[in-house]
This record gives structure tokens, C-alpha cells and sequence, in this order.
């Protein structure tokens, strides 16, 4: 993959805790991750991301501490940090009831651990659940979160582009025997532009809404916004509303709040 141009990987590490990872249901142990990260760097690889989950069974901020430490003595250049979500219908969602999981309070302490300790070993966090080392944020991710164009090709790939949004079902077989892709609808309005630019840790800024849109935040934002700089989950200054990590863990109430 490196002779054929690929620049970036990213490893699925999600625990450097044995036992933690055994409880997630993964066969591969942290000293085989390590490997792994080495023996990509050996193939030729200068940036790597590692995944972690938080709030996982019997995770305590100790053992975060130890797989934030992890991703740092690997020298990757960019860390993912996902929050666990029981998807319906997995082996998870069948054994809920069973599940040792955190409470909402612990899930926040960890999550607002995990981006002191990441900052701490210089992983920036610039979007919700990615950290980064300076220049290495994932212009994948961001073409998300600026809501700019994509084109995805395979079954259950998902595309925006000229403005209309799309995806192929997850058929192997239809794909290759040509099914059209089902149209999701358009894409692009400013409303959509402010929910994605929120995700990053750079916010929703005037200058920029001003160069792709012609005007800048709406009066009607800021003072929305402005209720809530207060409780230390946003800032909303120098012509930019940017959430706090604190924010980010109600995002999706706070984001509605600010521009609904």
C-alpha cells in the first residue's frame, strides 16, 4: 500500500488494556497492536491514527490514562476517541442488560479525561472525537465537518456531490450489476454548513461563513449561543461560536438549541 501512494492508515487499537479489549469481543491483544504500528512505520508509513473507545466496560481513568500513554510511546500522529454507542441488533445491544458500563456522569469524566490527557502528550483536538498532532488533522474527516464534497464508490458508500446527496445499498451484488444509488437528497444549505462546522473545535466562524455564503453568523445564533457561554459549554466571540469540550458531550442538544 505505501509503494502505491497510500499516505495514512489508521489501526483499530480502541483499548491498550488487555482485558478490556477481550470484553469488547477483540481477538487482537495491545502488544499486537504495537507490532502493527511498527511494522507500518517499517513499511514506510509517517502517519498513523489510533482508535480508542471510551466509556467501554470497566474502563477506569486510570486505565485511559495508560492507553492515552500507549498511542503517545507508539508515535502515532493522530488519535480517534469514540464514546461507545450500542448499535440495535449487535452481540452488544442482545447483552445490554448484562453490560458493567459507566454512568452518564463517569462517561463525561472520561471523555473530558481523555482530552486533557491527549492535549497533554500534543494531540490538538479539533473536532469532536479526533486529536491530532500539529498539520495532521484527517483532511478526510474535515471534508465532513466543512461540508465539502465526497465521492464514495462500493456498496453502502455514501457520496455528496453537486449539491445532491447519495448512497449504494449494501448489496454486493446489486452494485456490481449496476443498480443506480438511492438519492438522499440535497445537501449544502447554510444550516447544514453551521451543524457540521460546530463539530470542530474552530466553531462556526464569520470569515469563512461570509466567503462561502456571502454573509456572516446570524444575529440570531449569537444570542442563542450566548445563553449558554455561562455554563462554560461554548464561547461566542471574535466573530466565532465555537464549542468547549463540555459542549461537545451534549452537541447534538446544544447544536439544535443554537440554530433551531
Amino acid at each position: 500500500m505505501a509503494r502505491a501512494g497510500v499516505t495514512r492508515l489508521s489501526i483499530g487499537l480502541q483499548s491498550a488494556d488487555d482485558g478490556e479489549l477481550r470484553l469488547l469481543g477483540r481477538r487482537h491483544t495491545a502488544a499486537q497492536a504495537r507490532q502493527a504500528v511498527r511494522e507500518a512505520q517499517a513499511a514506510g508509513f509517517a502517519n498513523i491514527s489510533l482508535d480508542l473507545m471510551l466509556a467501554i466496560q470497566l474502563q477506569t481513568e486510570d486505565s485511559l490514562r495508560r492507553s492515552v500513554e500507549f498511542c503517545a510511546e507508539c508515535g502515532v500522529q493522530h488519535v480517534s476517541a469514540y464514546l461507545l454507542k450500542v448499535e440495535r441488533g449487535t452481540p452488544y445491544d442482545r447483552r445490554r442488560d448484562k453490560l458493567r458500563l459507566p454512568g452518564e456522569d463517569e462517561t463525561a469524566e472520561l471523555y473530558l479525561l481523555a482530552c486533557r490527557e491527549l492535549e497533554q502528550y500534543g494531540f490538538a483536538q479539533y473536532e469532536i472525537s479526533n486529536f491530532a498532532r500539529k498539520g495532521k488533522e484527517s483532511r478526510h474527516n474535515l471534508k465532513y465537518w466543512n461540508d465539502e464534497e465526497y465521492f464514495g464508490a462500493g456498496p453502502s458508500a455514501h457520496s455528496f456531490l453537486d449539491g445532491v446527496r447519495y448512497y449504494y445499498p449494501p448489496d454486493l451484488a446489486a452494485f456490481l450489476a449496476g443498480r443506480e444509488p438511492v438519492r438522499e437528497g440535497s445537501g449544502g444549505s447554510f444550516e447544514e454548513y453551521a451543524m457540521l462546522r460546530l463539530r470542530l473545535a474552530d466553531g462556526l466562524r464569520g470569515d469563512k461563513c461570509r466567503a462561502r455564503f456571502g454573509h456572516g453568523i446570524p444575529p440570531e445564533y449569537r444570542e442563542r449561543a450566548k445563553k449558554y457561554a455561562g455554563a462554560e459549554l461554548l464561547t461566542c466571540g471574535d466573530d466565532a461560536i465555537r464549542l468547549t469540550p463540555r459542549g461537545f458531550l451534549v452537541s447534538n442538544a446544544l447544536i439544535g438549541e443554537i440554530l433551531f
